[in-house]
């Protein structure tokens, strides 16, 4: 028996797949579903952004899995597969959300996280080759036992390779769960509002399978339990591996483990702080981030040899075009390397989809627009044109070559103790790139 897993693209603005030569990173998911299938399986991955995908490929079953914006895309290839009597099994976090929309495109619909499941699905189809119309485990996955994804399988050699690492940056997850239940998230419908981890030495053998010197921990907050990431970083360090992740801005109240993140490898964090403005925070439950503290807490990293990459959001409805002026200027005067801009979008399931659909502001029912970065709201206080320009034009001026040269040279003392080479040659490169990017008004964080 053969399965391929196929993670989806997206459909630009034309209809069309989006198609890139390199991916920034390998889809944890597909190598995770890999190892999760029993051993006497043939298993294939694809990747649609970088692959072709061969309709005609003699396969006895299709698993997709896609986020909300990859799935008219997943229902394209979906329909494809099915019309040559291929049966199709869709999984993910659109899956999840939205299970009845997903079985008018799949023969079956697989709901919530894969563990503990999946290799009874593949065993039963191998025997009978039926699918149920739908599987959903009755509780959330024990994280205790151990699975190796299928590295070997994860297209690494397709995506971009720091300057200073041996190998791309592989994916690993070491916690679940979130338990902040910020509004326009998804992450607490999906993983659930408690915290859950993964045995340190379970994570720890995933690292040596990988065969890895580079990693992004994909973990929503992976200082979210404290303890639990304490024991983490302190088994990282003689490992001397190179690795990025998120944080949440209560990093702050643990300057310990800032400290030890640094001697552990950690080289760059992302932090969603969302908006320098308090009531937008308070209006969509995070009010644990407190634009007071926000410059306290790049300075903390950087002394720590971690590069702060900060993510704000834009459709609150306290935002005006004045307000994304305000903001860019903002990071542009601290320690912060790198900003990613992202327009408020209601995902389905969530609070504020809840909020917006009631006050008749969704705008856009195209999922492949979902992606944070089309306006798909009525904003309050600017029109989504007035918003869409204001963005482009805090992106073009915080990476303008200008203020890139500005900010490398700001950031020299920081580089030169932080392995200058490597560091600072990357983020030359990246920080061009995305000058150009924005140049053509392209997202500068897809694939390259």
């Amino acid at each position: 028996m053969k399965s391929t897993f196929i993670q989806p693209s997206q459909l630009d603005d034309n209809g069309k797949p989006l198609k890139y030569k390199q991916l920034l990173l390998p889809s944890g998911t597909l190598s995770l579903l890999a190892g999760l299938t029993p051993a006497h399986i043939e298993v294939e991955i694809v990747n649609d952004y970088i692959d072709d995908i061969n309709y005609d490929d003699n396969v006895d079953l299709i698993a997709l899995t896609s986020l909300t914006l990859q799935a008219p895309r997943a229902y394209q290839i979906a329909t494809e597969f099915r019309k040559r009597k291929v049966p199709v099994i869709m999984g993910g976090i659109h899956a999840t959300a939205l299970p009845e929309e997903v079985s008018q495109y799949a023969d079956s619909v697989f709901i919530g996280e894969a563990e503990g499941l999946w290799e009874q699905v593949v065993l039963d189809f191998e025997k009978t080759r039926k699918l149920e119309k739908m599987y959903k485990p009755d509780h959330y996955p024990d994280l205790q036992k151990l699975t190796i994804p299928r590295f070997d399988l994860s297209e690494r050699d397709k995506c971009i390779k720091a300057l200073n690492a041996k190998s791309p940056a592989i994916p690993i997850a070491c916690t679940r769960g979130c338990p902040f239940k910020c509004d326009y998230c998804s992450v607490t419908r999906f993983f659930g509002a408690t915290f859950r981890t993964k045995p340190i030495d379970n994570i720890l053998a995933e690292i040596e399978a990988s065969g890895a010197d580079d990693f992004f921990f994909i973990d929503d907050n992976m200082i979210g339990n404290p303890k639990f990431a304490e024991q983490l970083f302190k088994e990282l360090i003689p490992l001397k591996k190179r690795w990025f992740t998120q944080f949440s801005t209560t990093a702050l109240k643990h300057p310990h483990l800032v400290e030890l993140a640094g001697e552990a490898g950690c080289h760059e964090v992302m932090l969603g702080i969302e908006s320098i403005n308090p009531k937008n925070l308070a209006s969509v439950n995070k009010k644990f981030n407190n634009p007071d503290d926000y410059q306290e807490l790049f300075k903390l990293l950087k002394q720590n040899k971690i590069s702060p990459h900060v993510m704000v959001m834009f459709g609150f409805d306290e935002d005006d075009v004045s307000l994304i002026h305000k903001t860019v200027d903002f990071f542009m005067e601290s320690e912060v390397n790198f900003m990613r801009i992202f327009f408020l979008t209601p995902f389905f399931g969530t609070k504020i989809y809840d909020v917006l659909e009631k006050e008749g502001r969704i705008t856009e029912r195209d999922w492949s627009k979902y992606d944070a970065n089309h306006v798909i709201i009525k904003p309050k206080k600017m029109t989504a044109e007035e918003m869409t320009e204001a963005v482009w034009k805090a992106y073009d001026k915080f990476y303008s070559a200008g203020n890139v040269l500005k900010r490398l040279w700001k950031f020299r003392s920081f580089y030169s103790k932080n392995d200058y080479k490597g560091s600072f040659l990357d983020d030359v490169l990246f920080q061009f790139h995305f000058n150009r990017s924005i140049k053509k008004r392209k997202d500068p964080w897809s694939g390259l």
